[in-house]
């Protein structure tokens, strides 16, 4: 078998509406670079593991290697620690079964391989409606901000060279679902003579539920997450973040983030955005620190609820 130079793992969970578009973009990939895939597919009930077997079994002979797994779905920095122990690449990809590669990505990843370690390409979201639109901006701002090289945003680091993951024992599985990707960052900072960029060239798009009960939804979540999901080691290595996290809280009752990303979108991106699309922007995030606010207070019920119980049990 030829060792690749590129592996490309794909965690998915349930991504059926999606994931045969990923996997046709990575297929473009193996054009102009050695690839192998490795899906770790989370316990998905709607299909996805038949839909990705079947991709696999067509394109037998496409990729250096295709692999196939399933985990328990309980936890995505796992997920990809078990397709960094099953690849063979010099660089590892880490996609979601909901991302797109683009032509850019393509066509631009050589000159960065060659010249950096770790790489954080840039993020766009699929507008599919006011809601996505509107969270696209606000990851626009964040992509604006690491092109400046701010330190107030944290890169996340999706294009990695194998020996770097190798000196951290694999990928990091010191959180479940949330904030997973800042702790690999924050660990590879660390390490000396790591040579880590941004690439706004290197474009991937997310292509995320359209409505705003989804976004409310995925935030509720994370914000249980920052309670329950990360572990003693991993809120330590994110102190930082987690209080920045909690201070935009405030938010809720006095919306500064907001205004802020409204201000940013219009003043950074250049672009003229209609007064509704401002609303819009403004109100998603709003909705956005709400809904984490909830989820915290929700993981807090629930532990002063299992601690009432274990006590009432032992009387």
């Amino acid at each position: 078998m030829t060792k690749p130079t590129l592996s490309v793992i794909v965690s998915t969970k349930n991504n059926r509406s999606t994931i045969c578009k990923t996997l046709e973009s990575i297929k473009k990939l193996t054009l102009h670079i050695d690839t192998e895939l490795i899906i770790v597919d989370g316990l998905s009930k709607d299909g996805t593991f038949e839909v990705v077997s079947s991709f696999i079994r067509k394109s037998k002979g496409t990729f250096t290697n295709a692999i196939l797994l399933r985990d328990p779905g309980l936890s995505l920095s796992f997920s990809r620690h078990i397709g960094y122990k099953y690849s063979k690449g010099e660089y590892l990809l880490f996609l979601d079964g909901d991302m797109v590669i683009s032509r850019m990505f393509i066509d631009n990843i050589d000159k960065y391989l060659k010249v950096a370690d770790a790489i954080s390409p840039k993020t766009v979201i699929v507008p599919l409606d006011k809601f996505t639109y509107a969270f696209n901006v606000i990851v626009s701002v964040g992509n604006k901000l690491l092109e400046s090289r701010s330190t107030f945003v944290l890169p996340i680091l999706r294009l990695i060279r194998r020996i770097i993951l190798d000196k951290l024992g694999g990928y990091p599985c010191f959180s479940s679902y949330f904030a997973e990707d800042q702790i690999l960052v924050k660990l590879i900072l660390m390490l000396p003579g790591i040579k880590v960029t941004y690439a706004h060239d290197l474009i991937i798009y997310k292509i995320d539920s359209p409505g705003l009960s989804s976004y409310i939804r995925k935030h509720l979540r994370y914000g249980e997450g920052l309670v329950k999901d990360i572990s003693k080691i991993g809120k330590s290595i994110l102190r930082r973040e987690i209080l920045l996290r909690q201070f935009r809280f405030l938010n809720v009752f006095l919306p500064l983030d907001s205004l802020a990303v409204v201000l940013y979108s219009t003043l950074m991106l250049k672009t003229l955005i209609r007064r509704a699309k401002l609303i819009d922007i403004a109100c998603l995030k709003y909705m956005i620190n709400l809904a984490m606010l909830l989820g915290v207070i929700k993981s807090y019920i629930k532990d002063v609820n299992i601690v009432g119980s274990m006590k009432a049990s032992l009387k």
